[in-house]
């Protein structure tokens, strides 16, 4: 008989429990207690950002996936997992629907309490990424005129337009990339850094 797949996960998972179950055997772990006991036989993890997954966790263990619950990776080592064959996928764009719905409730709600019209107004969206895309796409139908920056795109596709010098009076969407340093804004002149205690 054929050996069953055995995945670890992270217990504080929403909604997944008896999920895996039918096809699996299941071990349900805090997520900062997953140790590399746990993951010695296991062939695949379900975890959140609590799971650093490095060589320290997963060396000589029989991981060949791991699904993170979580947009960021900063989690885990890609390179170790690269050279270990070890998969890895993120939900990555998985709230962007419900940060695009925030974004127009937000703006539509001081809109009305301070007797903006937004009709024909601008708005810039600087990160065109999961989120900035909804947020063009929403915005275009509703009508207004959407400037676009995001230039790490510009160097690869032509869709994405620098405004180097906005007059936008209108509503901005910023994004923010982490990096080594701390948080890292693209502004419309030069890219600055946001300290870690943001």
């Amino acid at each position: 008989m054929d050996k069953r797949v055995k995945i670890v996960v992270d217990d504080a998972i929403p909604f997944i429990q008896g999920v895996l179950e039918p096809y699996a055997d299941v071990l349900y772990r805090p997520g900062k207690e997953i140790c590399r006991e746990d993951v010695a036989d296991a062939d695949a993890l379900v975890i959140r950002t609590r799971t650093k997954c490095n060589a320290d966790l997963l060396e000589g263990s029989s991981v060949k996936f791991i699904a993170t619950a979580t947009i960021g990776t900063d989690h885990i080592d890609f390179p170790y997992c690269n050279s270990k064959g070890i998969s890895v996928r993120s939900a990555a764009g998985c709230n962007a629907g419900g940060v695009m719905n925030y974004v127009f409730s937000a703006l539509y709600g001081v809109a009305s309490r301070k007797s903006i019209r937004l009709e024909g107004e601008k708005i810039g969206i600087v990160g065109v990424g999961n989120v900035g895309r909804r947020v063009d796409r929403m915005a275009g139908s509703l009508g207004f005129k959407v400037l676009k920056n995001d230039p790490p795109r510009m160097e690869v596709e032509t869709t994405v337009i620098s405004y180097p010098s906005w007059n936008c009076t209108g509503a901005s969407s910023w994004a923010l990339t982490w990096t080594p340093s701390g948080w890292k804004r693209t502004s419309l002149t030069e890219p600055t850094v946001v300290p870690r205690a943001m």
